[in-house]
């Protein structure tokens, strides 16, 4: 799979601004409506656009036999995407093109999947379709669940998600890095590892930069839990 973009605004200016840069790298940009707040426009935007593409390029640098490891790891595995907003769904679902992606957009169609199918991996927004209920009843059968998050993402939340079995906790913003999660989360799984040890050393510096001091305490109870 070759390093892609996703861009929240496909007209004007913020557009145009990613496609720029990540054309430079030789990358594609695929639009995708729905996410990301007010159309931009304007030199500002252009510019904070700009900045969120050399970002993006930064955080999907992946040499490609390991990426293609990983895919190959992830190859046909059974995952089930549930978020309430369809935008987010189809860029998860393109994203993991190399899965047996099963997905739901509400609470009862994510709980009747979790009963029903043998999944490998559950990835579980919070807000809007009761994550943490479907966590439960994830954990309750044996399947690895990720938190995937905007409007819950907070140190509070983390901790929660972690202590009530949740395998990894992902905040949007990172969402293009999920295929590489998913086949670290099944590869730690595969060893015996502790996920929750990947996780803190893939979120420290990112959760600091965050949350500052507020963090500090919330990653003390969690290296705790991690021995």
């Amino acid at each position: 799979m070759s390093p892609r973009l996703y861009e929240s605004y496909p007209r004007g200016k913020t557009f145009r601004a990613f496609s720029a840069v990540f054309s430079a790298h030789r990358l594609n940009v695929l639009p995708v409506y729905g996410f990301g707040g007010r159309h931009p426009v304007g030199d500002k935007d252009r510019r904070i656009a700009e900045k969120r593409a050399l970002i993006c390029l930064e955080s999907i640098k992946i040499e490609g036999g390991v990426m293609s490891a990983k895919e190959d790891l992830l190859k046909n595995k059974k995952i089930l995407i549930v978020d309430d907003e369809p935008d987010v769904v189809s860029t998860l679902v393109e994203l993991l093109s190399m899965c047996d992606v099963v997905r739901a957009i509400t609470f009862e169609e994510a709980k009747r999947q979790l009963e029903s199918e043998p999944l490998d991996v559950a990835v579980l927004d919070i807000m809007g379709v009761n994550g943490y209920e479907l966590l439960k009843i994830a954990v309750a059968k044996k399947i690895t669940a990720v938190m995937l998050t905007a409007h819950a993402f907070s140190p509070e939340d983390t901790v929660k998600s972690f202590k009530g079995g949740a395998a990894y906790y992902v905040p949007k913003e990172k969402m293009f890095e999920i295929p590489e999660i998913l086949a670290d989360v099944l590869m730690a799984k595969e060893k015996g590892q502790s996920t929750l040890k990947t996780w803190l050393e893939w979120a420290d510096s990112y959760y600091g930069a965050e949350f500052g001091s507020a963090w500090l305490e919330a990653k003390k109870e969690l290296e705790e839990k991690s021995q």
